[in-house]
Formats: C-alpha cells, sequence, structure tokens
C-alpha cells in the first residue's frame, strides 16, 4: 500500500526546523529529509517556500493564539489576571520547548 504524505507533517517538520535554525537557514530539501516525504508531495501542497512559510506562520499563530484567547476571553478573572495567566501559558510552553526557538513571528521578523 502506498504510504500517505500529509500537509500537516511538511508544517510540523517546518515548523521544528525554522524554529531552530531559521527560515532562510532551512530548506525544503531539509524539511523533506527530516520529514522523509518525498519532493513531489510538497509541491503538491505548496507552491514555494515562501507559501509554505505563510502556513508555517498561520499554524504557529493558531496554536499560540488559542492559548493566549482562551486567557484573555476569561471573564471569570480581572483584566489584570487574565493577561497574568496568558504570560503564564507562555511561560509553559517556552519551559516545554527547554526556551529553545522562540517566537517564530518574532525570529522571521528579525530575519527580513
Amino acid at each position: 500500500m502506498r504510504k500517505i504524505h500529509s500537509k500537516d507533517k511538511l508544517i510540523e517538520t517546518g515548523l521544528e526546523l525554522v524554529l531552530k535554525q531559521g527560515f532562510n537557514a532551512t530548506g525544503v530539501e531539509a524539511v523533506l529529509k527530516h520529514a522523509k516525504i518525498p519532493k513531489g508531495s510538497f509541491y503538491n501542497f505548496f507552491s514555494s517556500k515562501e507559501e509554505f512559510g505563510l502556513e508555517l506562520i498561520n499554524a504557529f499563530s493558531t496554536r499560540n493564539g488559542a492559548a493566549m484567547r482562551e486567557s484573555l476571553e476569561d471573564r471569570s478573572l480581572n483584566p489584570l489576571e487574565r493577561i497574568r495567566k496568558s504570560f503564564e501559558q507562555l511561560i509553559a510552553i517556552f519551559e516545554r520547548r527547554k526556551y529553545s526557538g522562540g517566537c517564530l513571528i518574532g525570529n522571521l521578523s528579525l530575519e527580513i
């Protein structure tokens, strides 16, 4: 049976590599090799590396935005507690990543 390659696998791998080494230093070939996905599969999902980068930003924003939104929209807490809780959640994310990688959007901004 033929192995099915998913867009999600490429995005997960891309996020991991770009957070470690930056967008400009991460080639499509490296993402494909690390994900163990053939080159043709990448171009079925993305027309270019730049389009892939936009998908990485969307994935990163969706994940981190959901955590932040949950805290910031919690009406059971006063505004200061909401902000404090959102920062605590960010700290937990960075701790899980052993303080490596930073913020994808901040990192990309610096590369530009």
